[in-house]
């Protein structure tokens, strides 16, 4: 072999060496380092799915606790009692006859987190009066829809029957809250 070709030779098993130098530093160094940084981001898209469910647990909180203000009382009991004393104070104040009302209470149904009650109510007045009475009952601020309603001719001219369900929620298990008294008087002057 001339000498060219032994610096060739060299070269190319510099050149060789070197090529598996490289690959050898890239499997000790580079590829775990890559695996590290698959971790790393794998944690860190974790972390971020966490902090989301957190954010949504606390925003899923507050409305629970400001679903929890507006309920009755925090006792299916207690609740049931207020709203039945609502809806006879709301009869007077529309001007109704409270004699001419029944009010059944409705058994409870169960709800995922919370527990339906209310009251059947039926009656009859004057058409006017029974349309403040339904307006009323919908404009208080606490937890509540009436449905079913239903108003048909009455047993005497100017007077109309009326039958609706009052229902209200308990939220269970109740956050800890503090309720306000919720106004009660709604005004009749108002452009509805």
């Amino acid at each position: 072999m001339n000498p060219r070709e032994k610096l060739l030779a060299i070269i190319v098993g510099s050149l060789a060496g070197i090529a598996i130098m490289a690959l050898g530093i890239r499997a000790v160094i580079v590829q775990p380092l890559k695996a590290a940084d698959k971790k790393i981001l794998g944690v860190r898209q974790k972390i971020a799915k966490v902090q989301e469910e957190r954010r949504a647990f606390f925003v899923a909180e507050d409305k629970v606790k400001a679903y929890a203000r507006k309920a009755f009382s925090d006792s299916g009991d207690e609740a049931s009692a207020a709203s039945g004393e609502l809806i006879t104070k709301q009869i007077i104040h529309c001007g109704l006859k409270e004699a001419d009302f029944t009010r059944l209470p409705v058994g409870a149904r169960k709800l995922r987190g919370a527990t339906e009650l209310g009251w059947n109510v039926q009656g009859q007045g004057v058409l006017t009066n029974v349309v403040n009475l339904i307006y009323v009952l919908n404009q208080i601020p606490y937890l509540h829809k009436v449905e079913g309603l239903s108003v048909s001719p009455g047993d005497a001219p100017g007077l109309v029957r009326v039958r609706f369900r009052y229902v209200t929620l308990v939220v269970e298990p109740a956050p800890d809250v503090v309720r306000k008294p919720v106004p009660t008087e709604v005004s009749f002057q108002g452009p509805e």
